[in-house]
């Protein structure tokens, strides 16, 4: 493949973003099927604690001045600080109530008969559980094409020039 064609494949930066958000819509509906999602600070560090090289990805809303409180920010701070050190993947959304929405508010899902299934994960997460960050373990199998976007996006961020080292990736709505 000459040098041309290569540039032609790849996407561009508006392309990679959107098909970011998606592709992590999708890992965490997946996660959350298969079991592997973990949702709130004290439960994701809970899980760090006891199994941190089992953790795939960690998603935490962006700061938003103000909107959350002081001692949130602090476990966010020390839960990013221990991802760094572990290296696991650390990305941030763009808002808070997309992320609760991605997770509490997806509809049930149709099996192929076309009858409506409930996941066991989320029969033990209320309505008002706390989705202020995200941890997603590795699948027993491989990853999926959805987990191996959001680790493309992820390691684009980390190698950028005008980047802060901070991925950031807008949800759809």
């Amino acid at each position: 493949m000459t040098r041309t064609n290569k540039k032609k494949c790849m996407e561009t930066p508006e392309e990679l973003v959107y098909n970011a958000g998606e592709a992590l819509r999708e890992a965490v509906w997946q996660a959350l099927d298969q079991g592997r999602l973990t949702s709130g600070v004290h439960e994701c560090a809970r899980l760090l604690e006891i199994d941190p090289f089992n953790t795939m990805l960690c998603v935490l809303p962006e700061s938003t001045d103000g909107v959350i409180g002081v001692s949130v920010q602090i476990k966010h701070m020390l839960i990013e600080a221990f991802c760094t050190e572990y290296d696991i993947r650390l990305v941030k959304v763009d808002n808070a109530d997309k992320l609760t929405k991605l997770v509490l508010g997806r509809e049930d899902s149709m099996d192929n008969a076309g009858i409506s299934t409930v996941r066991p994960s989320l029969t033990n997460m209320s309505s008002d559980s706390c989705v202020d960050c995200l941890l997603i373990q590795y699948p027993e199998s491989h990853p999926s094409k959805e987990d191996e976007i959001v680790a493309e996006y992820y390691k684009t961020c980390l190698f950028a020039e005008d980047n802060n080292h901070t991925c950031v990736i807008p949800l759809p709505d």
